[in-house]
Parts: C-alpha cells; sequence; structure tokens
C-alpha cells in the first residue's frame, strides 16, 4: 500500500509499496518531479492527475487527498454526464462514431477559430458539415484541402 498525501499545492506518491510503473505512466504523462530521498513523485495539482492517482489500486490516500478526489471526481462525472447528454440533444445519426460525435459536440461548444485535423479517413470532411449545419452565424467560413478533395465537400454536404 502506497500513501498519497495533498500539500495544497501539489500530490505525492509514496512508490515504495506500490506497483512503480504505474507511478511511473503517470509521471511520464504529467508534469511530476521525482524525489529520491523519499522514493515519491510530486505531480502538480490537475483534475485529470486526481482523477488518475485516485483510481491506482494498492494507494491508501491522507483526509486531505481523499476530500479532493471525491470533490473533483463529483465534478467529473457530472462533466461527463452533461457532455454525453449534451450529444443526444444533438441528435446525430447513428451511423457517426462516438469519436466524431464528441469532435463536433467539442466544436460546437469552442469559441474563435477552429481547426480540424486528422488522419486520412477518419470523416473530417462529415465533421465539418455537421458543425456548418448546426452553428449559427458562422458564415464566411474557409475549409483549407487539397484541390483534389475539393468535391468531397459537396458530396458531404449534399448527403
Amino acid at each position: 500500500m502506497a500513501r498519497v498525501f495533498y500539500d495544497g499545492q501539489r500530490i505525492f506518491v509514496d512508490v515504495a509499496r506500490l506497483d512503480e510503473n504505474k507511478v511511473k505512466e503517470l509521471a511520464d504523462k504529467y508534469s511530476s518531479e521525482y524525489f529520491v530521498e523519499f522514493d515519491c513523485y510530486a505531480f502538480d495539482r490537475n483534475a485529470q492527475v486526481i482523477m488518475d492517482i485516485g483510481a491506482l489500486e494498492g494507494i491508501i490516500p491522507d483526509p486531505s487527498f481523499e476530500n479532493l478526489y471525491k470533490r473533483i471526481k463529483v465534478v467529473y462525472e457530472q462533466k461527463i454526464k452533461n457532455r454525453e447528454d449534451g450529444i443526444k440533444a444533438l441528435g446525430f445519426s447513428d451511423k457517426l462514431y462516438n469519436f466524431q460525435k464528441e469532435t463536433i459536440y467539442n466544436m460546437l461548444h469552442m469559441s474563435g477559430n477552429i481547426l480540424l485535423a486528422g488522419d486520412m479517413g477518419v470523416g473530417k470532411s462529415l465533421m465539418s458539415v455537421l458543425f456548418l449545419a448546426r452553428k449559427e452565424n458562422i458564415y464566411p467560413s474557409v475549409v483549407v484541402c487539397p484541390a483534389s478533395l475539393k468535391n468531397n465537400g459537396a458530396v458531404e454536404f449534399n448527403k
């Protein structure tokens, strides 16, 4: 069992009695500092870090971290529920993949300019058209693509 404690600014994870690989993965993923003399990692406070550390098996959280984790977890779960409800409310076709629905939802809730980039074949043209069709007062809009793909947008828009 490893101790996890929160000092008001950073989260400390004692690695001595925990699967060090899992903690090291988190350390590589997030901003952290390793203290050799204490055999522990210090993580900057961040909601995702807190959720990931709280989900580790074999930890003994001190009361300060446990309270922080519970508060963040409630907010995080509510945010996920609101997001899922928002995606359902948009009434997208079942033909869309979940990542496409989430991307369009995220785009609809952004302000300013949007750059949609991704691998070939993930449906960027379709996502762009659906976004433009749902967003009010978005015109004029510019779609930048290779000349060979100009017709794809028209095909997707007519579907």
